[in-house]
């Protein structure tokens, strides 16, 4: 389970830095 729950944070990381980006540039 551990190692799942690794994958699932690893992933949602990953969104959350691309919506950042997203944002970020769109704010451009």
């Amino acid at each position: 389970m551990p190692a799942v729950l690794r994958m699932s944070e690893r992933i949602l990381n990953k969104v959350l830095f691309i919506n950042v980006v997203l944002v970020r540039d769109e704010i451009r």
